[in-house]
C-alpha cells in the first residue's frame, strides 16, 4: 500500500501544472467565473472535467496509502471527498451558464 500511495503524490505534480497551464488566462488563485469565460475543452479537460482537484485528491489520497494511515484513509472517503465533490457543484454549476464554448 505505501508504494501505492507514494506513486500517487507525483500525480499532482503532473496534473495542478498542466491544468494551469491549459487555463492561462482565466485562471485565477480562487474560483471564480468571469462573463464571457470560455469553456477550457482541451487536454487534459478534455478527459477530466477538473483536473486540478483531481490532482489534490489523488494526491492527499496517495499521502494517507503512503503513510498505511487507516484514519487518513477513513478521513478522506468520509470528509475530503465528499467535501470537494460538494465544493465543485457549488462553484461550478453543471451547464456553465456563464461560459462561452469554443
Amino acid at each position: 500500500m505505501p508504494i501505492l500511495g507514494m506513486g500517487l503524490v507525483p500525480l499532482e505534480v503532473v496534473f495542478f501544472p498542466w491544468a494551469w497551464n491549459a487555463l492561462r488566462a482565466n485562471y485565477s488563485g480562487h474560483s471564480s467565473m468571469k462573463n464571457r469565460q470560455t469553456l477550457a475543452q482541451g487536454i487534459p479537460y478534455r478527459f477530466i472535467r477538473h483536473p486540478a482537484y483531481a490532482g489534490f485528491l489523488w494526491m492527499a489520497l496517495g499521502i494517507s496509502l503512503g503513510y498505511a494511515s487507516l484514519v487518513g484513509l477513513i478521513s478522506f472517503f468520509a470528509l475530503l471527498l465528499p467535501s470537494q465533490v460538494y465544493r465543485i457543484k457549488v462553484v461550478f454549476p453543471a451547464r456553465y451558464p456563464l461560459c462561452v464554448t469554443t
